[in-house]
């Protein structure tokens, strides 16, 4: 218990100097401010920062290769690859391999890349050859657009550091121990030979 005074000393010591209290109560926010994250000074650029910190994202060799906190690497690229009269294999190289085979390939042939003969028709596949290189095969000359999604190589993962701390867990423990009826104190002592009541 607090006993509040104004001026002179108070006996106890838990006692507090009223005049001291309203001052600090004054530098304090009303309850039912109205502030915004938009008024809080350098929020905005904090936050992106966190934000931008969980990835990362890198260009070698015309590729552009993105890395997600949980693992996930994405790299893009294009190919031109030359006119066969027959399919022909296209070894595309990643420049950074990812952690296992388990990659998935896509592609697409650029508009500017079409065939323009008559009943011409262009055959464009593309599968992962293992962890560090995908084939791309072809008919025609043309240009496409590649994509492979897979695990990024341990040690290559963006920062998995949380953008907002995790809450810990509550402990009830002494919530339980503070609930406890004077009938459980009542009987450990009985069970001790003393048959009294607790107020005793």
């Amino acid at each position: 218990m607090f006993r509040i005074k104004s001026h002179g000393e108070t006996a106890n010591a838990g006692a507090l100097d009223a005049s001291r209290l309203a001052q600090g109560l004054q530098e304090k926010a009303d309850r039912d401010h109205t502030h915004t994250t938009a008024q809080i000074q350098g929020l905005d650029e904090k936050i992106s920062a966190a934000v931008a910190a969980q990835f990362t994202r890198q260009t070698i060799g015309g590729v552009d290769i993105v890395r997600f906190p949980d693992g996930t690497m994405i790299q893009t690229g294009s190919y031109r690859f030359a006119r066969g009269g027959s399919p022909i294999g296209n070894e595309v190289v990643f420049p950074i391999a990812f952690a296992d085979d388990n990659v998935k390939c896509f592609v697409s042939e650029r508009h500017s890349g079409r065939v323009n003969g008559e009943r011409q028709h262009n055959w464009l596949f593309i599968r992962a050859k293992n962890h560090a290189a995908a084939i791309i095969t072809n008919w025609y000359e043309s240009s496409c657009d590649w994509m492979a999604i897979g695990k990024s190589a341990s040690g290559n993962a963006a920062s998995p550091t949380p953008i907002v701390p995790e809450i810990p867990e509550i402990d009830e423990e002494p919530q339980r121990e503070s609930g406890r009826s004077s009938t459980g104190l009542r009987n450990r002592r009985r069970h001790r030979g003393l048959d009294f009541p607790v107020g005793s």
